[in-house]
């Protein structure tokens, strides 16, 4: 696709490669599991007066809950509403609601690329929660309780941008910005001094979400799993360690 190009507004495009690499692979299933962008998504932790279930399942389904909290520019109905009460506080009477929503016009548009390509999507998650999933069974293989119980992941590239602190199995999602010429610093750039002053642009975004949860929870993030589509991701790395210093950052491959 050419620089800058969206993979919805080259679908056709993106079916007929999909097709070809079914069948150059010769994959026979139908059935795929397919992650939006976290981009095509709205996720947020809101804060709400502490509710039972029952009351925060009313409030849900006359809407008025969504747009008290969130303030959205289109109408409800035109987004795929998901959420999940991640923190209850007995002692300020509040909740933290973790709220996700997809656009409708999104999610079917993504799913008419994977089926003019001759697939059947069966799942449909949003990038992050199935790389929440990855993480999860993960840490459920290495038997790890102090991962189980924390983990941060970073995902930094080209397309997505953003740090997710998985606590208590709750995710914390913190969306981190990228200027649309930093994408070609980091695609093309061999100026070092260019490419530290994004590293320091983006780490300030992150130390800044990590200081939040740790303030919050107090809870110390030590670690950070890292992952990226970047073929030079190891260069920035090293750096993002000379910038948040006691802070470990590992790449993380969620497939391997």
């Amino acid at each position: 696709m050419p620089e800058d190009a969206s993979v919805l507004d080259n679908a056709d495009k993106m079916s007929e490669e999909l097709f070809l690499a079914l069948q150059k692979s010769k994959i026979v299933t139908s059935n795929a599991a397919i992650a939006i962008p976290v981009t095509s998504a709205i996720i947020r932790v809101v804060t709400a007066p502490l509710m039972k279930d029952e009351e925060l399942q009313k409030a849900i389904d006359t809407n008025s809950l969504w747009e008290n909290l969130v303030q959205l520019t289109d109408n409800l109905d035109d987004y795929s509403i998901f959420h999940q009460v991640i923190n209850r506080n007995d002692k300020e009477n509040t909740m933290d609601i973790l709220f996700v929503a997809s656009k409708l016009s999104d999610i079917n548009s993504y799913t008419s690329i994977i089926k003019n390509s001759g697939l059947n999507a069966v799942i449909i998650d949003v990038k992050c929660f199935a790389l929440k999933s990855a993480v999860d069974q993960i840490n459920l293989i290495s038997k790890s309780s102090e991962d189980a119980n924390l983990t941060a992941v970073l995902e930094f590239g080209l397309d997505e941008n953003y740090l997710m602190i998985l606590y208590d199995n709750n995710p914390i999602i913190t969306d981190i910005f990228l200027r649309s010429q930093d994408r070609k610093i980091l695609l093309k750039s061999e100026d070092q001094e260019e490419k530290e002053a994004l590293v320091r642009r983006f780490i300030t975004q992150v130390k800044q979400a990590v200081q939040d949860f740790e303030t919050k929870y107090e809870r110390r993030i030590r670690n950070i799993k890292v992952v990226s589509n970047l073929p030079n991701v190891e260069d920035f790395l090293s750096s993002f360690r000379k910038n948040l210093v006691n802070t470990g950052f590992n790449l993380f491959d969620p497939i391997d």
